[in-house]
């Protein structure tokens, strides 16, 4: 299990191929796509995208955020 990063940590969005898919276990992050469009989630959140599109995610709680995620190649 990896901790979401506090976005002062981080360097840059990625981009690669593929697809992801996180469902929010707990804490609070928020998902920056294409163009800074944004999405917070929550616990019990999911989200999809293609990961040829620029992305980050933050955690923007005080706490430790657990994600499950799927990469598919």
């Amino acid at each position: 299990m990896l901790p979401a990063k506090q976005i002062e940590t981080l360097k840059r969005p990625a981009s690669h191929g593929g697809e992801e898919f996180f469902f929010v276990l707990s804490g609070e992050v928020e998902f920056i796509g294409a163009e800074e469009s944004s999405n917070k989630t929550k616990v019990g959140d999911a989200v999809y995208f293609v990961s040829s599109v620029e992305h980050l995610v933050v955690n923007k709680g005080e706490e430790e955020a657990r994600l499950l995620w799927v990469w598919l190649a």
